[in-house]
């Protein structure tokens, strides 16, 4: 009897033939899926998929969708998928506090995928920090009354559960152009504090702005450099 007769994962999809991407990191290859059991589901749904056949002899495991666990209307994804390919333009950066070369990082867990914010640190000359913490600026995508906003009105928030996420938007933007991941230009609403060393904010400063993270860090590895010197890691 087999242990694993399901799994969950983002469903990706050409003409002829699909596949699935286990959330579960146990499972390190995908499924593939025949176009007649994609039960239409199209290209970034979350999805539940049965297993029909197992790896055998070099050949990949196939399975059929099942369940479409969190599907959005074509006309939400559509919509995402323009603000992808639009990207951001010149235009975007008018009247934006740049960051871009300031050292700035995100800070998650190893399995993170859509990194929301991010920080900055520096000292100044009177001993004091300034820290700034920068957030994606979802609310430049995402318009009131546009079928993205009511989307994502309904659903509330993303659900964060053992081996899947739901998200409130679609993964061109959770994942994609609203994420902050290194080394690519993003949008952000930021907010910079001037620390002393007692740990009083002096002065904070809101602005919308423009970052590229240096850094994806991961928590137990800053842990190990904090509290060990470790500064050789795995992730």
């Amino acid at each position: 009897k087999r242990a694993v007769t399901e799994v969950v994962g983002t469903f990706r999809k050409s003409k002829k033939f699909g596949f699935v991407i286990p959330d579960n990191k146990n499972i390190n290859e995908d499924i593939f899926v025949q176009k007649k059991n994609f039960a239409k589901a199209t290209s970034g749904d979350k999805v539940v998929c049965q297993i029909v056949k197992y790896p055998f002899k070099g050949k990949s495991a196939e399975g059929k969708i099942t369940e479409i666990v969190s599907g959005f209307e074509d006309e939400v994804k559509q919509e995402a998928r323009c603000l992808q390919q639009k990207g951001i333009a010149n235009s975007d950066f008018a009247e934006r506090k740049d960051f871009r070369k300031k050292t700035v990082f995100t800070i998650d867990g190893p399995d993170s995928k859509d990194f929301d914010d991010a920080v900055s640190i520096e000292k100044t000359k009177d001993g004091n920090y300034l820290l700034g913490v920068h957030i994606a600026d979802v609310s430049h995508y995402v318009k009131a009354g546009a079928s993205l906003d009511k989307e994502a009105f309904e659903r509330g928030n993303s659900i964060y559960l053992i081996d899947t996420v739901i998200p409130m938007l679609p993964e061109e933007l959770s994942n994609g152009i609203c994420s902050l991941n290194p080394g690519e230009d993003r949008l952000t609403l930021s907010c910079v504090m001037e620390i002393d060393k007692f740990g009083r904010v002096l002065t904070h400063e809101l602005a919308e702005s423009i970052i590229c993270s240096k850094e994806r860090l991961v928590y137990d590895d800053v842990s190990d450099i904090l509290e060990s010197d470790c500064k050789e890691t795995e992730s």
